[in-house]
């Protein structure tokens, strides 16, 4: 294995000047403080003699000592390189897949566990098969069978699903020298995905009355989650489940968690009284509860997650044999799960590469969920500052909100984005602490609000970076103000994220013995399902606005303009000045503004806010396609109402699109698009300067949504009718020059004063909407 400091475009011409072949390469995140990147690459050695040359050599290297006349193409490929260094168990089995399979391993030492093997892939059928019949071979000589397989070329994965006896995956927990971990073939190794979802509902009575008539048409959403209560009151006629593997008939235990993210989506928090979206959802069970009166929802045990997913989504867009497809007419595809056992390190999880290949071919948007991070107390915050728990109890709301900041602070490394919210081209979706129920007493149920007066992600609540460093989670929706209990752990005191329930949460459909049922349920399940509402609600307004030139669209502009519209209102609320205080560091606004990102990315948005439309604020989009090293130009009117007047005004930009990717190389992500601020001349004519309260610009480039704000109020504007033009560009790329890529934009002029704005701005758009302002 080569790792390798960025770039490093010649490597496999300097290796193959030497025999060697390079079969995979990927590119590794680092440290969010640390600007250099790097890369693995694999490469195939003849044999163990050659292995121990390149060692050699390389030792010779390092030490500044000549190679010798005859290795002068050896010294071509050292020159590229970081280190140099065999593949092996240590590699194969991450720390957390060590620590996770010894304790499966110890729990039923007489059992046999479930193991997922990805292999090193090779796009050659022919060596690809040898290394599996490699592996399954080995396999079976320690008494395992494999369960699933799963291989797809289009995001360059190869993995199996195997059971091994307990004290085998022993072996591979400790790395030990003969175990399955000492293969070549083998990339990683480690324990069958956990989906994480909520099972803790509270009770809240009787679901209410739904008066709004049954909806018709096509559906452009779809849920992947776990069977729910289909003759629901509030699901009945307004959901059609997609379920080939027949999971309905498997499921005889609560249905809660795909019952409640399907009400979110149909009907948003049952507290804010919304109304129905306009067309019917649609739901591909891909969990059960398989006990009876038991709560807890499963994917099936002898599947792989990722293969399957992956398979059932290019089912719903085209069908199969014989099957006609499901959900052809989907753009936007919720996923409120997440895999416990995958936390984001230095490389993308097989699952989001199997997103951001989905998103590309059939153009969809993703809204995956960010992760909670409170699995069974091993997430639980320490805190400093107080000698007990009864110190904690008196202490004020502002002194605890601080102490469990800093926690976070001082842990932050310990804390990442679960899988598939890794994903590039996903927009991926965090948890604000917000609900509709209020500030509870704050002693209620013996548990805190640790926020009680800030504006701030959820606890449990999994912060980026993403891939490459990027914004992540992009964006934020109500996940409940969820509340902390105080908890001695080992090290001192801690706390944890209580479950949703009548002091905090999103009321949503359950189960009960009448069959109408309500409970609460939060974190960022429900926050992703919230923006899934909320993009069908975004689509819903577009399609009445503007008729056949929305809904005509192909699929992939309408998906793009909704992944633009649904990032265009997030905000940094006032609490983002807290986060800096707390996490500083004291100078360099970069590094104040990348922690405040680590945690509300490019903000929270309100759902209402995101659809509606104001007098005083006026949004215009659009979409268009680049071809390699072009640009376009994206005009928006100006109102003559904000010239020669002092008050507060803005400007916002957002740019969304989907990159096609290079699994396995180390320019994984292929289209980069740049959104150009304006010239300062124009920014000053307009009083404008570029807005404080969101990322920089270099981070906002560094995945698939960019947004850029500008504000002013010190000065006035001097307008004459004219337009801001802003500049789209096709940053330079490689292998795709003929393939034109599409994004959308979407720009808000606004004010904070009384002005016609929003009437101005539509009488010289070309392509007017024909509805009211909604306010």
């Amino acid at each position: 294995m080569f790792e390798v400091s960025s770039p490093a475009r010649d490597l496999a011409a300097a290796a193959a000047r030497i025999g060697l072949e390079v079969i995979a390469e990927e590119a590794l995140d680092v440290d969010p403080d640390d600007e250099d990147g790097s890369a693995l690459y694999y490469l195939m050695i003849p044999d163990r003699i050659a292995l121990e040359q390149m060692e050699r050599l390389w030792r010779l290297w390092e030490a500044e000592r000549p190679l010798g006349r005859k290795n002068d193409a050896f010294a071509g490929l050292f020159s590229c390189l970081r280190a140099v260094r065999r593949w092996s168990a240590q590699d194969r089995v991450a720390d957390d897949d060590a620590e996770a399979l010894r304790q499966l391993a110890l729990e039923e030492p007489d059992a046999m566990i479930n193991v997922e093997v990805e292999l090193v892939f090779r796009a050659d059928e022919v060596h690809a098969a040898a290394a599996e019949r490699e592996i399954l071979a080995a396999v079976a000589a320690v008494g395992g069978k494999q369960l699933d397989r799963g291989r797809h070329p289009s995001f360059a994965s190869h993995a199996l699903l195997v059971r091994l006896p307990a004290d085998r995956v022993l072996d591979l927990a400790e790395r030990r020298v003969g175990s399955l971990a000492d293969l070549e073939p083998i990339r990683a190794i480690g324990p069958q995905a956990m989906l994480d979802v909520d099972h803790s509902p509270e009770p809240a009575g009787a679901a209410p009355p739904i008066d709004d008539p049954v909806p018709e048409g096509v559906p452009i959403a779809a849920i992947f989650d776990a069977v729910p209560i289909q003759r629901h009151p509030l699901l009945q006629g307004r959901v059609e489940i997609d379920d080939p593997d027949d999971l309905e008939t498997l499921s005889v235990g609560r249905r809660l968690h795909g019952t409640a993210m399907a009400s979110l989506v149909l009907h948003g928090d049952l507290n804010e009284d919304g109304a129905p979206i306009d067309r019917p959802l649609l739901l591909r069970p891909i969990m059960y509860a398989p006990t009876v009166g038991e709560a807890d929802e499963t994917f099936p045990p002898d599947k792989l997650v990722v293969d399957r997913f992956y398979d059932a989504v290019v089912r719903m867009r085209r069908g199969g044999p014989g099957v006609p497809a499901a959900g052809p007419g989907v753009i936007v595809v919720n996923v409120s799960v997440g895999d416990r056992r995958r936390r984001f390190g230095k490389s993308l999880s097989r699952w989001a590469r199997a997103i951001d290949d989905l998103a590309w071919r059939h153009g969809i948007l993703f809204l995956v969920s960010a992760g909670n991070l409170d699995l069974e107390g091993l997430d639980d915050v320490p805190i400093a500052g107080f000698a007990d728990m009864a110190a904690f109890r008196a202490a004020t709301d502002g002194e605890r909100s601080r102490a469990i900041l800093e926690g976070l602070r001082d842990h932050m490394r310990n804390r990442s984005l679960l899988a598939p919210a890794d994903s590039v081209n996903a927009l991926t979706v965090g948890a604000a602490h917000r609900d509709a129920i209020g500030a509870p007493d704050r002693r209620a149920a013996a548990s805190f609000d640790p926020y009680a007066t800030l504006d701030l992600p959820n606890l449990s609540s999994a912060p980026g970076p993403g891939f490459g460093r990027a914004v992540k989670p992009e964006i934020l929706l109500p996940g409940g103000r969820e509340r902390v209990v105080p908890v001695l752990g080992p090290d001192g005191l801690c706390v944890r994220a209580r479950p949703a329930s009548g002091a905090a949460g999103l009321k949503v459909a359950a189960p009960d013995p009448s069959g109408a049922g309500t409970s609460y349920t939060g974190q960022t399940s429900a926050a992703a399902a919230i923006a899934t509402r909320t993009a069908h609600r975004i689509h819903d307004a577009l399609e009445a606005a503007y008729g056949d030139v929305f809904a005509g669209m192909p699929g992939t502009y309408r998906a793009l303009v909704l992944k633009a519209l649904l990032a265009h209102r997030a905000r940094w609320p006032a609490s983002a000045r807290t986060i800096v205080d707390v996490f500083g560091p004291p100078e360099g606004w970069q590094k104040q503004r990348a922690n405040v990102g680590r945690l509300l990315g490019l903000g929270v948005v309100d759902p209402d806010e995101a659809v509606s439309c104001a007098a005083n604020r006026a949004t215009a989009w659009g979409v268009g396609s680049l071809t390699a090293d072009a640009g376009a130009v994206f005009r928006m009117p100006l109102p003559i109402a904000l010239s020669g007047r002092v008050v507060p005004h803005s400007i916002t930009a957002t740019l969304a699109w989907f990159t096609p990717t290079r699994p396995g190389r180390q320019s994984y992500k292929q289209i980069r698009l740049k959104l150009i601020d304006p010239a300062a001349e124009v920014l000053g004519r307009l009083a404008l300067a570029t807005g404080k309260g969101q990322p920089d610009g270099h981070a906002v480039h560094r995945g698939t949504v960019v947004q850029r704000k500008f504000e002013g109020g010190q000065a006035a504007a001097l307008l004459t009718g004219e337009a801001l033009q802003l500049k789209v560009q096709r940053e330079p790329d490689e292998g795709l020059a003929g393939e034109a890529i599409p994004f959308a934009v979407a720009m808000t002029v606004e004010a904070d004063a009384d002005l016609p704005i929003y009437t101005q701005v539509r009488s010289m758009l070309a392509v007017k909407p024909r509805v009211a302002i909604r306010t």
